[in-house]
């Protein structure tokens, strides 16, 4: 257990470094953050956003889910918090679950709408 315990450092290291420039960024987590905004995109207009496919329209049947569901592992966990600027540097413990909610809230009028991404992160540090 001494020798885990001496080897997180580096284990935080390896996390963050996958993360450090915008390009490493997209390349890490880009194509999970497409298919989350895609399918925001989806269930905040109802219909399906211009940059869909013929097979993304074929996959959801023009029908938006209220709610979508992604299993990762802590890699992916660490990568996608320290991509928003919310990692803090220690590794994400087995079981952790990050939670993403889009959150609608009117406006002065029934027109005008408000859009916010609440983050949640479950889990405890090392």
């Amino acid at each position: 257990m001494i020798l885990a315990q001496a080897l997180f450092p580096m284990q935080n290291l390896y996390f963050a470094v996958k993360t450090t420039t915008t390009t490493l960024r997209r390349f890490t987590v880009g194509p999970l953050f497409a298919e989350m905004t895609q399918n925001m995109e989806m269930g905040v207009c109802g219909a399906p956003a211009a940059s869909w496919t013929q097979s993304d329209l074929e996959l959801y049947h023009f029908r938006p889910a209220k709610l979508y569901g992604f299993a990762a592992h802590d890699v992916t966990i660490a990568a996608i918090l320290n991509s928003l600027d919310l990692w803090d540097g220690d590794w994400p413990q087995y079981m952790s679950a990050l939670i993403l909610e889009l959150h609608c809230s009117l406006g002065n009028s029934t027109a005008e709408k408000d859009y916010t991404l609440k983050v949640n992160f479950i889990g405890y540090s090392s």
